[in-house]
Protein backbone atom coordinates (compact mmCIF):
# COMPACT_ATOMS: atom_id res chain seq x y z
CA UNK A 1 0.00 0.00 0.00
CA UNK A 2 3.01 2.34 0.92
CA UNK A 3 4.10 1.47 -2.96
CA UNK A 4 0.52 3.18 -4.41
CA UNK A 5 0.44 6.06 -2.14
CA UNK A 6 4.02 6.90 -2.76
CA UNK A 7 3.30 6.41 -6.34
CA UNK A 8 0.56 8.57 -6.44
CA UNK A 9 -2.21 5.56 -7.66
CA UNK A 10 -5.31 6.36 -8.19
CA UNK A 11 -8.05 3.89 -6.32
CA UNK A 12 -10.71 2.61 -8.20
CA UNK A 13 -14.29 4.11 -7.17
CA UNK A 14 -16.69 1.76 -6.39
CA UNK A 15 -18.82 0.90 -9.14
CA UNK A 16 -22.49 2.42 -9.08
CA UNK A 17 -24.62 -0.29 -10.38
CA UNK A 18 -25.68 0.71 -13.85
CA UNK A 19 -28.70 -0.01 -15.99
CA UNK A 20 -29.31 -3.16 -17.19
CA UNK A 21 -28.90 -2.97 -21.26
CA UNK A 22 -31.66 -3.71 -22.97
CA UNK A 23 -31.39 -6.42 -26.21
CA UNK A 24 -32.25 -3.17 -28.45
CA UNK A 25 -29.23 -1.49 -26.69
CA UNK A 26 -26.99 -4.21 -26.67
CA UNK A 27 -27.69 -4.89 -30.60
CA UNK A 28 -27.19 -0.44 -31.28
CA UNK A 29 -23.92 -0.84 -29.67
CA UNK A 30 -22.61 -3.32 -31.68
CA UNK A 31 -23.83 -2.26 -34.77
CA UNK A 32 -22.09 1.03 -34.03
CA UNK A 33 -18.84 -0.72 -32.86
CA UNK A 34 -19.11 -2.63 -36.34
CA UNK A 35 -19.82 -0.03 -38.43
CA UNK A 36 -16.63 1.95 -36.84
CA UNK A 37 -14.39 -1.50 -37.40
CA UNK A 38 -15.31 -1.86 -40.92
CA UNK A 39 -14.41 2.08 -41.49
CA UNK A 40 -11.32 1.73 -39.31
CA UNK A 41 -10.40 -1.71 -41.95
CA UNK A 42 -11.37 0.49 -44.89
CA UNK A 43 -9.14 2.78 -44.14
CA UNK A 44 -6.07 0.57 -43.77
CA UNK A 45 -7.16 -1.29 -46.84
CA UNK A 46 -6.60 1.76 -48.87
CA UNK A 47 -3.51 2.94 -47.22
CA UNK A 48 -2.13 -0.40 -47.52
CA UNK A 49 -2.71 -0.78 -51.31
CA UNK A 50 -0.71 -3.38 -53.33
CA UNK A 51 2.04 -3.29 -50.88
CA UNK A 52 0.52 -5.19 -47.81
CA UNK A 53 3.10 -7.06 -46.55
CA UNK A 54 1.48 -10.78 -45.62
CA UNK A 55 2.06 -10.26 -41.35
CA UNK A 56 -0.11 -7.14 -41.87
CA UNK A 57 -2.51 -8.90 -44.61
CA UNK A 58 -3.19 -11.96 -41.57
CA UNK A 59 -3.84 -9.64 -39.28
CA UNK A 60 -6.19 -8.07 -41.37
CA UNK A 61 -8.04 -11.19 -42.59
CA UNK A 62 -7.99 -12.39 -38.96
CA UNK A 63 -9.86 -8.85 -37.92
CA UNK A 64 -12.15 -9.04 -40.56
CA UNK A 65 -12.73 -12.52 -39.16
CA UNK A 66 -13.55 -11.31 -36.14
CA UNK A 67 -15.81 -8.64 -37.47
CA UNK A 68 -18.04 -11.37 -39.25
CA UNK A 69 -18.40 -13.44 -36.16
CA UNK A 70 -19.22 -10.44 -33.96
CA UNK A 71 -22.44 -9.68 -36.76
CA UNK A 72 -23.26 -12.90 -36.87
CA UNK A 73 -23.75 -12.85 -33.14
CA UNK A 74 -25.40 -9.28 -33.77
CA UNK A 75 -27.61 -10.89 -35.96
CA UNK A 76 -28.60 -13.69 -33.76
CA UNK A 77 -29.20 -11.20 -30.82
CA UNK A 78 -31.67 -9.38 -33.22
CA UNK A 79 -33.98 -12.47 -34.27
CA UNK A 80 -34.28 -13.67 -30.82
CA UNK A 81 -35.23 -10.06 -29.70
CA UNK A 82 -37.97 -9.99 -32.69
CA UNK A 83 -38.82 -13.72 -31.93
CA UNK A 84 -39.67 -12.72 -28.03
CA UNK A 85 -41.52 -9.24 -29.01
CA UNK A 86 -43.29 -11.60 -31.20
CA UNK A 87 -44.22 -14.11 -28.62
CA UNK A 88 -45.19 -11.18 -26.34
CA UNK A 89 -47.31 -9.92 -28.48
CA UNK A 90 -48.86 -13.28 -29.26
CA UNK A 91 -49.27 -13.67 -25.41
CA UNK A 92 -50.82 -10.10 -24.95
CA UNK A 93 -53.91 -10.70 -27.68
CA UNK A 94 -54.56 -14.37 -25.94
CA UNK A 95 -55.26 -12.46 -22.64
CA UNK A 96 -56.91 -9.74 -24.20
CA UNK A 97 -59.05 -12.60 -26.58
CA UNK A 98 -59.78 -14.22 -23.46
CA UNK A 99 -60.51 -10.78 -21.26
CA UNK A 100 -62.92 -9.63 -23.76
CA UNK A 101 -65.00 -13.12 -24.38
CA UNK A 102 -65.13 -13.20 -20.01
CA UNK A 103 -66.64 -9.73 -20.42
CA UNK A 104 -69.14 -10.70 -23.04
CA UNK A 105 -70.36 -13.84 -20.67
CA UNK A 106 -70.98 -11.37 -18.01
CA UNK A 107 -72.88 -8.79 -20.21
CA UNK A 108 -75.21 -11.12 -20.72
CA UNK A 109 -75.48 -13.26 -17.86
CA UNK A 110 -76.15 -9.08 -16.61
CA UNK A 111 -79.18 -9.02 -19.41
CA UNK A 112 -80.46 -12.10 -18.75
CA UNK A 113 -82.08 -12.79 -21.66
CA UNK A 114 -84.31 -9.97 -21.71
CA UNK A 115 -85.20 -7.39 -24.39
CA UNK A 116 -85.09 -4.00 -24.07
CA UNK A 117 -86.42 -3.12 -28.21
Amino acid sequence: MALVKREGWKLRTRRTPGRIETAKQTIARLKGLLQSRVASLEGRIGELGAAAEDATTEREIRATNMLVRTLEKVLDLERKDSSERNRARKQRRVVDDARREELARKLEALHGGRNYS
